[in-house]
């Protein structure tokens, strides 16, 4: 498991680094950006 130094670390990993099944194991960074692209 990982551990986070904070709860900012937490969310900025679950957004940017963890893939998501729902969203076709991309980021939710990734869809953002595709959105707003």
């Amino acid at each position: 498991t990982n551990t986070f130094s904070s709860l900012n670390d937490f969310i900025k990993h679950y957004n940017e680094k963890r893939l998501h099944m729902s969203l076709h194991y991309k980021t939710p960074k990734e869809v953002w950006d595709e959105l707003v692209s």
